[in-house]
């Protein structure tokens, strides 16, 4: 799984992988950011 952790304006991108043993191993990938989508096509 992949998720961003933290506020919208400063976020942690996290891979949460499981091995068959149960345990769960989390990788942080990038610093991020929430970007809202404000177009003809996105929602406000």
């Amino acid at each position: 799984m992949i998720i961003a952790i933290g506020p919208s304006n400063n976020q942690q991108l996290f891979l949460i992988t499981k091995n068959p043993h149960n345990q769960i191993k989390q990788t942080s990938l990038a610093e991020v950011r929430f970007v809202e989508f404000k177009s003809r096509y996105g929602w406000s």
